[in-house]
């Protein structure tokens, strides 16, 4: 396949997510959906709360492993726990599956601090979130908007 057949849907999802000012967005591909996404500002404009609902629709559990907005600040899950594996422990939010064709969502919220910019209602902190097994996803949250839809088409 071609890199340009790749790039022409991508450049489509950015277009369609940047139509609207003040929306977040996130990649969509695989069981893992995500949105919608939240940011509230704390009261001097450093730092942030930031939330998401995360979606298992596939058959297999998932775990969220990281999340990183490079660029924007620090980013730490505020929910999950902490696992033991062969090559050490780190913390993380367990996704369960889909059962029966019923969907178990789980809420991550995280907190950003040491902020690059004014954390103010409309500015955009992308963000990158890791899953053991459902790969990178890419979120941009919305400060001081309220549940944000994330997943574009």
């Amino acid at each position: 396949m071609s890199l340009a057949r790749h790039l022409v849907p991508a450049a489509a999802v950015l277009l369609l997510g940047a139509s609207e000012p003040g929306h977040a967005m996130t990649q969509v591909s695989g069981p893992i959906q995500i949105g919608p996404s939240q940011g509230d500002p704390d009261d001097q404009d450093h730092a942030a709360q930031l939330s998401t609902t995360i979606t298992n629709q596939g058959t297999l559990p998932d775990r969220l492993i990281n999340a990183a907005c490079p660029g924007s600040g620090h980013v730490a899950l505020l929910n999950g726990s902490m696992r033991q594996y062969p090559n050490g422990q780190y913390n993380g939010l367990d996704i369960p599956a889909a059962t029966g064709g019923q969907y178990q969502p789980v809420q991550a919220q995280f907190s950003l601090t040491q902020a690059t910019q004014p954390m103010v209602r409309g500015a955009l902190v992308p963000c990158t979130v890791s899953f053991e097994h459902g790969g990178q996803r890419i979120i941009v949250f919305s400060i001081g908007i309220k549940e944000t839809q994330t997943d574009e088409p």
